[in-house]
């Protein structure tokens, strides 16, 4: 199943604890938990966080829990896709599917309609890490009500929940999100012949709208409280950022493989200057909000 991380057919850890034991055995624990952006390096650091001893990492890197539970009417989708996996499962189990991956479908949808499945979904799993793990880049559409109520949903469990946020230039991830797109659809998406029709639609552009999620994030939990890095400077000087976002979370720093790249996107084709141009109008709100709040932090190759 795409997204499914670690070896969990070997792993006894969903069956070790009775039920109504696991909520409690998460108090006093921290949730790492990515919310984006998309194509800026999550992946890579779901990957080097999962690595530490003291952090559990969801065996589903991207759950889509709390954008379909607080935002239906955008983020819903995903329940309709974790249902249509576990039906087609079901009709193959004896045949192709793997148990372990079934199990992890099946408590997915469980999610769904009852809500303490993803704390259960963790507690089920855990042992002796400190910190759990979850990053889904589509949080990214959560604004700040949503945010709230995710943070008192943690609270209650008694676990201390530290939103982290990625941020790439705004035309690159726009043009490597085309680039994903296209790879997906086995060439039919062409990405630079949409460059400039895209630019105009929603689905395209939402998750590169930094100035919304980061307010959001700011308004919910505070500025201290919210991690933020920048995908350029993590791979350039990770002795520097990633050591504070390490800092940040509560973690040993490790030297990381930088030269390690996952889930990257097809090799790009140049952009025209009247593409570049017709994209830096299309983000002028997110440089500018960028620029006023990080300005001397923001990586010196952005495009604005």
């Amino acid at each position: 199943m795409a997204g499914l991380r670690r070896d969990d057919a070997g792993d006894k850890r969903p069956d070790m604890k009775p039920a109504p034991d696991l909520l409690s055995r998460l108090s006093g624990r921290t949730m790492i938990l990515g919310v984006g952006a998309q194509k800026a390096g999550t992946s890579w650091l779901f990957d080097y966080l999962a690595a530490d001893p003291a952090v559990y990492a969801s065996p589903i890197k991207e759950l889509n829990f709390f954008n379909s539970w607080l935002r239906p009417n955008i983020g819903g989708r995903a329940n309709d896709h974790y249902r249509e996996k576990m039906i087609f499962a079901s009709r193959l189990w004896r045949r192709s599917v793997d148990p372990a991956s079934f199990r992890l479908m099946r408590e997915r949808v469980a999610m769904i309609d009852d809500r303490d499945a993803y704390l259960r979904y963790f507690g089920r799993r855990v042992e002796d890490e400190t910190h759990l793990l979850e990053i889904t880049p589509s949080y990214s559409i959560l604004r700040g009500r949503d945010f709230r109520d995710l943070r008192r949903y943690f609270n209650a469990a008694g676990i201390t929940v530290k939103p982290v946020f990625l941020m790439r230039d705004p035309v690159d991830r726009y043009y490597s999100q085309l680039r994903m797109r296209q790879a997906d659809s086995r060439g039919a998406f062409v990405a630079k012949d949409n460059f400039l029709a895209c630019l105009n639609r929603v689905p395209a552009t939402s998750h590169g709208a930094y100035h919304q999620t980061v307010t959001a994030l700011w308004r919910a939990f505070g500025k201290d409280a919210v991690g933020i890095a920048f995908y350029e400077n993590i791979f350039a000087d990770p002795d520097t950022h990633l050591r504070r976002l390490t800092d940040f979370l509560g973690l040993e720093w490790r030297a990381p493989d930088t030269g390690r790249r996952i889930n990257t996107s097809p090799r790009p084709t140049k952009l025209e200057s009247a593409e570049i141009s017709a994209a830096l109008d299309r983000f002028a709100d997110v440089y500018s909000f960028v620029n006023a709040h990080f300005g001397a932090a923001k990586p010196a190759s952005w495009r604005a």
